[in-house]
This record gives C-alpha cells, sequence and structure tokens, in this order.
C-alpha cells in the first residue's frame, strides 16, 4: 500500500479506507515527536526511487514543519522504489556535513514502509552507520503483510538492532 492509503486511527492500517492517510498520520506523529526535542538539531530526508535532503539540521521548528507540508506522495511523482540504503547513506551524509566534529548523539530515524528494492543494500549503510557511530532506528510503517510477503525484510530488521538501533512496527495511527 502506498503512503496515501488511508487508515482508521487505532485500527490496522491495512484495508482501511477511512481516515488519514499514511502520510498524514506519519507528518502528525513526526510534529509530535520533534515538539518534544525542542534542543535537537533535526533535518529531513525523503526518499524512493532517490533520496532527497527536504530540510538541514536546524533548531528551528517552526521551518521544519513548513517543509513537512511540502512533502507529500506526489513530491515524488514518477518514482515508486524504496531506496533505504540510499535514504540512510543520504542522512548520514547531512549529519556528517552538518554536525560538529565531537558531536554525540547522531541518531537516524527511519520511516518505510517497504521492502528496499532499489539502490545501495540497507544492511550494508547500517553496518557503515555504525562504524562511524551514528545510530539508526527504523519504524516500519505497516511493514508487518508486507514481511510476509517479502523475506529479505526479516534480515534487515535483525540487522538494525545488530548494529546498534532499534526497529519499531507501527501499524496503526497509535503505533506511529
Amino acid at each position: 500500500l502506498p503512503m496515501e492509503s488511508k487508515f482508521v486511527p487505532g485500527v490496522p492500517m491495512i484495508g482501511a479506507d477511512d481516515g488519514p492517510t499514511r502520510i498524514d498520520a506519519l507528518k502528525a506523529a513526526l510534529r509530535t515527536f520533534i515538539s518534544r526535542r525542542p534542543d535537537d538539531r533535526i533535518g529531513v530526508v525523503v526518499f524512493s526511487d532517490h533520496a532527497y535532503v527536504v530540510s538541514p539540521l536546524t533548531n528551528d521548528k517552526g521551518p521544519l514543519f513548513e517543509y513537512f507540508d511540502l512533502v507529500d506522495p506526489k513530491t515524488l511523482v514518477g518514482e515508486g522504489m524504496t531506496a533505504v540504503g540510499d535514504g540512510i547513506d543520504t542522512a548520514r551524509m547531512l549529519l556528517t556535513r552538518q554536525s560538529s566534529r565531537g558531536t554525540r548523539n547522531k541518531v537516524i530515524i527511519v520511516f518505510t514502509d517497504g521492502a528496499s528494492n532499489l539502490g545501495r543494500d540497507p544492511i550494508a549503510a547500517l553496518d557503515d552507520a555504525a562504524a562511524a557511530g551514528d545510530r539508526v532506528h527504523v519504524v516500519g510503517v505497516d511493514l508487518r503483510d508486507e514481511q510476509r510477503r517479502r523475506p529479505e525484510i526479516a534480515p534487515f530488521i535483525r540487522a538494525i538492532g545488530a548494529a546498534g538501533g532499534r526497529y519499531y512496527a507501527a501499524d496503526s495511527n497509535a503505533e506511529l
């Protein structure tokens, strides 16, 4: 299911046709999360066939939220793949270029609704992040059904923990 699919808050997302889209629910959850991180510098990278920096690292949450308003499935029209490894690499590049030397706690949070099917191997990207001291946490947005159909997701989820990150399953608005 694409990110513009609908789901009912508090009900598993698969097959629902009421409620906000998955992308809108994700943006709302991110706004809440970011609002609770007043001292953190946060940037945004989106990915599909390619990865793009939407916002550089910033403490100014106002413009960051405005950038969120610009992101929707039409942003990447013509693209339809899931290049998770490229998304991780682009986020690491952003952290490397815009963080001070010695910055601790460089964290990347990846939200994905599908198995990586294009670009760099996401497990290799996780390994590189771990070697650099960057933690990568992944939120699987409605991935449970996809996991049953795509066995390559399981090794990726295991690799997240092995690289020092955590995996979170978000199959409903409440879990997101």
